[in-house]
């Protein structure tokens, strides 16, 4: 069950944060500042690392 749990959020999670964090370089080059949902492997281990509470504390924050 949390199998399915974790897929589910890694999904809707690409389709709400999925490579919209970038970081813009001083050139006008942008790059990606966070790889938490730009990939389906990452998004999984970004949900079930929010999940078990072991880092959530820097997946949840944004350093600008």
């Amino acid at each position: 069950m949390s199998f399915l749990f974790d897929c589910h959020f890694s999904v809707l999670g690409i389709h709400l944060f999925g490579c919209k964090l970038r970081l813009e370089m001083e050139n006008g080059a942008t790059i990606p500042d966070r790889k938490y949902f730009d990939s389906l492997l990452w998004a999984f281990v970004t949900v079930f690392q929010v999940r078990t509470i072991a880092v959530h504390r820097s997946v949840l924050t944004y350093n600008e």
